[in-house]
């Protein structure tokens, strides 16, 4: 692995640091970060379709619409759904 650190202070003092890293990995580890990129991508252009098809720009109808059939169609207990999304 490789890291270079980065730090900038403003005007007012306040400190960032920005981090550049570079992580070597095995075919396994790549195929698996790719296809979490794959996966990421579709979710994304999904929930893009949906917003543009149903002119929708709230974003709690949205993630409604979403978060909780998605997480019962990738076996995620509708419990633990309610559990990090309440209803309101």
């Amino acid at each position: 692995m490789f890291c270079l650190l980065f730090l900038f202070q403003d005007m007012l003092g306040k400190v960032t640091v920005t981090a550049k890293m570079q992580i070597y990995l095995g075919e396994e580890q790549r195929g698996l970060i790719f296809e979490t990129g794959r996966l990421y991508r579709m979710a994304c252009n999904e929930v893009s379709k949906y917003v543009f098809d149903s002119d929708c720009m709230n974003f709690y109808k949205v993630n409604d619409a979403f978060v909780i059939s998605k997480m019962q169609q990738f076996s995620r207990p509708t419990e633990v759904a309610r559990e990090f999304y309440p209803p309101r």
